[in-house]
């Protein structure tokens, strides 16, 4: 007997056979003594109650029961005073994912105050019932949590942080009324006085453009195609890369340690090994790319028409391969994606994106 498909709601873990002697030689009792983490399927049944003869080869099959799967993302909002040196603690926690909670909002609507006797509070409107609800909810529109902030100290600031660089394929976007911040790319926010109300909105990315990358083990230079978040800029760092920009102030390079990168600019990827990484981004708001007089690193945007890339006169234009740099001089050369240092004595904008 063999297993044509693993049950639903199992994970086949694994197989074995027994081998038959001839019919009516061997006899097995099989016992299941892990039925609870390891119930043992033999064929699309369970275990036989009583010994069974072998009369061909048998194959069984183990299997268990098959773990939840976790849908969406947690995301931990750290609270610390201002001006202070005090260790920021999780003051909300946010999230469709089992171990997000509606912060410290008690389950009848009152405030209640923050682990610690701290003097501030806050309350989440949107109760935990939302909050460990199947994620894949979110395509049917966006979850927005409601939050009202109370201090008992209205002198004193609030520095709210996060760290959202991991969670991909959702919006997360703060609202404090005058205006919205992509937490994606903004990692504080400030709260003042005895109250403040703001509004957390999760939505999925409707991501338009991805590129895909093969980065060697030692120096790259690629270009930011379409604005690159936090996320994409994790998946080129990877767990051993640094990434490089060149700071034109000072003539000299320097560690890229912000949480986006616009559109338009060259980037150095350090990797110590070889890897193919896929970005994904939303389209620029740029209309081209900007040159200042003197040396730039700049790459092409994702929406420039072929026709539109062509190499300005006049201008040194320089590509990095694994020999070293080569200068190039023909449109062809051109791709979007890869970092070109360029040189020119003007100021000019190009690979403009306007049609017209």
């Amino acid at each position: 007997m063999t297993l044509a498909r693993t049950p639903a709601g199992k994970v086949l873990v694994g197989s074995f056979t027994i081998k038959a002697l001839k019919e009516g030689e061997a006899r097995i009792k099989l016992s299941d003594c892990h039925a609870t983490a390891y119930p043992l399927i033999v064929g699309n049944g369970g275990i036989p109650d009583t010994a069974i003869a072998v009369s061909q080869d048998l194959v069984l099959h183990i299997a268990q029961e098959e773990p939840p799967v976790a849908n969406g993302f947690q995301l931990d909002i750290n609270a610390s005073w201002k001006a202070t040196r005090a260790v920021s603690s999780v003051a909300i926690s946010l999230g469709e994912k089992e171990g997000a909670s509606d912060a410290y909002a008690a389950e009848d609507g009152d405030t209640k105050w923050a682990p610690g006797v701290l003097p501030y509070s806050f309350y989440v409107e949107n109760g935990s019932d939302t909050l460990v609800r199947d994620f894949r909810a979110l395509h049917q529109g966006e979850v927005i949590w409601d939050v009202q902030y109370t201090s008992s100290d209205a002198s004193r600031q609030l520095i709210l942080d996060w760290d959202a660089s991991q969670i991909a394929d959702y919006d997360l976007t703060l609202v404090d009324g005058k205006e919205a911040v992509d937490m994606k790319q903004v990692s504080q926010y400030t709260l003042s006085g005895a109250s403040a109300h703001f509004q957390v909105i999760a939505s999925e990315t409707k991501h338009e453009f991805q590129k895909t990358f093969q980065l060697e083990a030692g120096w790259n230079l690629i270009g930011a195609l379409f604005d690159f978040d936090a996320v994409a800029l994790q998946a080129l760092k990877g767990e051993d890369g640094t990434l490089y920009v060149h700071d034109f102030a000072d003539d000299s390079f320097c560690i890229f340690q912000d949480d986006s990168l616009k559109a338009g600019n060259g980037l150095w990827v350090y990797r110590r090994q070889a890897e193919t990484v896929t970005v994904k981004g939303k389209p620029s708001l740029a209309k081209g790319v900007e040159l200042q007089a003197g040396w730039n690193l700049v790459t092409p945007l994702m929406e420039t028409a072929d026709e539109a890339m062509v190499l300005p006169q006049s201008a040194q234009v320089w590509l990095w391969t694994a020999d070293g740099y080569r200068w190039i001089d023909e449109d062809k050369d051109l791709e979007a994606g890869v970092g070109y240092w360029f040189y020119v004595e003007e100021a000019a904008t190009i690979w403009t994106t306007d049609a017209n």
